[in-house]
């Protein structure tokens, strides 16, 4: 079935409505609220037309007409565009990102502002480290015979460790020791270290630091799955379609297996787009009434993340869809400048 002009204005201002309202549109709300210049009796003839092929459906009988799926997958690809991020949105984000130097603080900040700004649920995918690289290593003395190991990988990773010395140390013997592994291990992939790399290691009569350092590098490494941050969950039952709560309770235990979801936004996701999903196309019967809008960034050569909403269907597409493009773009600028600024 070949849509004509007026009947996808009709699939666009019921879709609208329907997303605003969430109650079933009548061919007389359509004609009063939006002006097409048609008559109920002619939107009413068109929408049973729409209902059979597929766009429209009616929930209960007697009642208005509610998009089906096949109509969403229309509205998204074919009826709107994003609409232009507000400058107190595109603020909030700069704001946001502007203030965190931690990689994972960072990520749960934007994902927190995206679930604020959408009311929906918002994920945020840090890659996998299997390609993180050794890029420098600082000692802090603490209280006498302790020191802080802060380690910082590519892209972004930052991990540290208290340890306790068997001899104290002075400021300057930490210091040749970071500059020692600094200048050894500098550009080495985590994956490819080895024990061997830290023999040599000026450690004075610290036998166990060598372990130590060994020990923190693995256990970063060792962090190898994807991070998810997920923010607005419980924002599910906010939604009409799932204020009962056994209606909500599959979506939100899914919600709760991280691992499902990282698959999910890793199978969609795609360098450069945002892409929509829009209920059966995930072939996942729990999210049959849930829509995903997914966009990917570059966290560094060779490391792409994630950055996904999570709501119903029923999802005001256009407002997260230009969340989403510009969170993923800014994100991106935040990420080169941080690296930028801490190798200088």
């Amino acid at each position: 079935m070949t849509l004509d002009e007026r009947k996808k204005l009709i699939l666009r201002a019921v879709t609208d409505d329907y997303i605003t309202t969430a109650e079933p549109v009548g061919s007389r709300t359509i004609a009063r609220k939006y002006n097409l210049g048609i008559s109920p009796a002619t939107i009413r003839n068109e929408m049973a037309d729409l209902e059979d092929g597929g766009y429209l459906r009616q929930p209960y009988t007697s009642a208005g007409r509610i998009p089906s799926d096949k109509g969403y997958r229309f509205y998204v690809d074919v009826l709107i565009e994003p609409e232009p991020v507000g400058v107190r949105e595109r603020a909030a984000f700069k704001n946001t990102l502007r203030k965190q130097r931690k990689l994972e603080q960072l990520l749960q900040q934007a994902a927190r502002l995206l679930s604020d700004l959408t009311q929906y649920t918002a994920v945020i995918l840090i890659p996998k480290r299997q390609k993180a690289i050794f890029r420098q290593i600082q000692f802090l003395p603490l209280s006498p015979g302790h020191i802080m190991a802060i380690l910082v990988t590519e892209p972004g990773f930052v991990d540290h460790e208290i340890f306790q010395l068997e001899e104290s140390m002075s400021q300057e013997e930490l210091f040749a020791l970071a500059a020692w592994l600094n200048e050894r291990l500098c550009g080495v992939r985590l994956a490819d270290f080895q024990h061997k790399l830290l023999e040599g290691l000026p450690i004075g009569g610290n036998r166990a630091l060598r372990d130590f350092i060994a020990e923190l590098i693995h256990l970063n490494l060792a962090s190898s799955g994807e991070q998810v941050m997920m923010e607005g969950a419980m924002g599910f039952l906010r939604q009409p379609e799932f204020s009962d709560l056994e209606r909500a309770r599959p979506v939100l235990e899914l919600l709760q297996r991280r691992e499902v979801v990282s698959t999910l936004l890793q199978n969609i996701s795609r360098p450069g787009e945002v892409v929509v999903v829009i209920g059966p196309e995930m072939h996942m019967p729990v999210m049959a009434q849930c829509s995903i809008v997914a966009g990917a960034y570059y966290l560094g050569p060779g490391a792409l993340g994630a950055i996904g909403v999570i709501g119903p269907t029923r999802m005001d597409y256009m407002r997260v869809i230009s969340l989403v493009e510009f969170l993923t773009a800014d994100l991106e600028k935040t990420l080169r400048s941080l690296t930028a600024g801490d190798e200088g």
